[in-house]
């Protein structure tokens, strides 16, 4: 009925988002494109069904979803238009001390279990995520873990454990 498009170029950003549930058909390829988009609950919605379909998942798409999902604690960010909370929300971190807020377990534990053996680049997001929402010994776990694997992690873990 509405398949106009007045916008010539389009602009996806004013388009409606997507909604994605057990009869969407989703594959690898969307996945991917929600997960570029930063679009954390739609891609967790869409790893969810592609895994009741029984799709299996490229390593890269899997890591490029655990960093996503570490980067933003399984949460989704800000919408741009919400300047004023941007803004209190740096405003009391840096005033406040550092408290554990990173979710446990869930998706992000289940995925990182699914790259096995985890290389490098799987640890650290593991272990920058879990340090930067606080949970310091859960990150040193992963620290000890990665050491144990006999793995070699770059300098942006052992940044994340410093002021831990």
């Amino acid at each position: 009925l509405f398949q106009h498009r007045v916008a010539d170029p389009p602009i996806e950003v004013y388009f409606p988002r997507a909604v994605y549930d057990e009869k969407s058909e989703v594959n690898e390829t969307v996945l991917q494109k929600v997960i570029a988009q930063h679009q954390v609950s739609d891609s967790l919605t869409i790893y969810g069904l592609l895994e009741q379909n029984g799709v299996e998942l490229s390593r890269a798409t899997r890591q490029s979803l655990l960093e996503l999902l570490c980067y933003y604690n399984s949460e989704d960010p800000l919408e741009e238009e919400w300047i004023e909370e941007r803004w209190f929300r740096q405003g009391t971190r840096s005033r406040e001390k550092k408290k554990n807020v990173w979710k446990r377990g869930g998706a992000v534990k289940k995925l990182f279990d699914s790259l096995s053996p985890p290389d490098s680049a799987s640890y650290t997001v593991l272990l920058c995520g879990k340090a930067q929402f606080g949970d310091l010994d859960g990150a040193y776990h992963v620290y000890q873990e990665a050491l144990d694997a006999g793995v070699t992690l770059p300098v942006e873990a052992f940044n994340a454990l410093i002021p831990g």
